[in-house]
């Protein structure tokens, strides 16, 4: 089988069989075309372990450099793409041969309690604009939503009486997740300024509704990534905080606050949605506070 059709099968499969999200489906649409304008589409069982080196290689001698990071997404998916293609019993190259680069976990960046109070300060605001900027700001404190999570909430998703809502996480997987009442309040006073029908927690107040016929797109308005991540770039520039702070470094605080504060990291993992506990690890070599204090005490 040729590799296109191979790969157009594949994308099926993650798309149907195995619920992949449209994201997830489009990045190994991405990764594996590359990989076939590279190679060429040449039948699968002809692809050697020695061409998928040479896929690597150009990738790392490209004029724009790609991280091992990057590297690495592409190889994880050829990786994928063999082992799906072993289940479908052709013979392949086995995938388990395709060996990954090491990649060095990048240092956690958070912000500590006068950061957030200088952000929070910032956002200070009596427009709709500025106490939906605020109620982002504490939901992410709040929950340690990652912004593809936060963008894609209804505002039926919320219960104000328990406090909690469900939130669709990677591969489709739920968890629970729970409100502050800092972020309760604002969110209630949000929700009450907003004249509109529309289903999108938040959204954009800068187009007028545009008609369909007599429809209008209710969903257009659904505010993006983009601009949750212009919102919060610029409040932590006016806020004068030196770090480069993303809607991930919201993330960050959350966890390493959970944890400082005691809170052990199994549950953490499940309030953060990592599938393995080694992904929540990374938090613990900047939360050990306890530690800090028994070396303070004992040396």
């Amino acid at each position: 089988m040729q590799l296109s059709k191979a790969l157009h099968e594949y994308l099926l499969y993650l798309e149907i069989e195995k619920n992949k999200s449209f994201k997830t489906i489009e990045n190994y649409q991405r990764y594996l075309g590359k990989f076939i304008d590279f190679l060429g589409d040449i039948e699968v069982e002809e692809i050697q372990l020695d061409d998928v080196r040479k896929f690597r290689h150009y990738m790392n001698h490209l004029p724009r450099k790609l991280s091992v990071n990057t590297i690495n997404y592409h190889l994880i998916a050829v990786r994928a793409f063999f082992k799906y293609l072993a289940l479908r019993d052709f013979q392949v190259l086995v995938a388990d041969k395709i060996e990954l680069p090491k990649t060095i976990r990048p240092k956690v960046e958070f912000l500590n309690i006068d950061e957030i109070e200088r952000l929070r300060e910032v956002l200070k605001g009596d427009s709709i604009s500025d106490i939906r900027n605020m109620a982002i700001l504490e939901l992410f404190f709040a929950s340690g939503l990652r912004i593809s999570e936060l963008v894609s909430l209804n505002k039926s998703d919320i219960d104000f009486k328990t406090k909690e809502f469900v939130i669709r996480g990677k591969g489709g997987k739920l968890r629970p997740a729970f409100l502050t009442p800092e972020a309760c309040e604002i969110l209630q006073i949000y929700l009450n300024r907003r004249k509109d029908n529309f289903k999108p927690l938040f959204i954009s107040f800068r187009f007028k509704p545009s008609f369909v016929g007599a429809k209008i797109e209710l969903d257009k308005f659904r505010l993006s990534t983009y601009r949750v991540q212009e919102i919060i770039r610029k409040a932590s520039k006016q806020a004068g905080i030196i770090k480069k702070v993303t809607p991930h470094t919201l993330r960050h605080s959350f966890a390493t606050k959970l944890l400082n504060n005691g809170a052990d990291i199994r549950s953490v993992q499940e309030m953060l949605g990592h599938s393995s506990v080694s992904t929540t690890q990374v938090y613990l070599h900047v939360t050990n506070k306890k530690l800090k204090e028994i070396h303070n005490k004992f040396s």
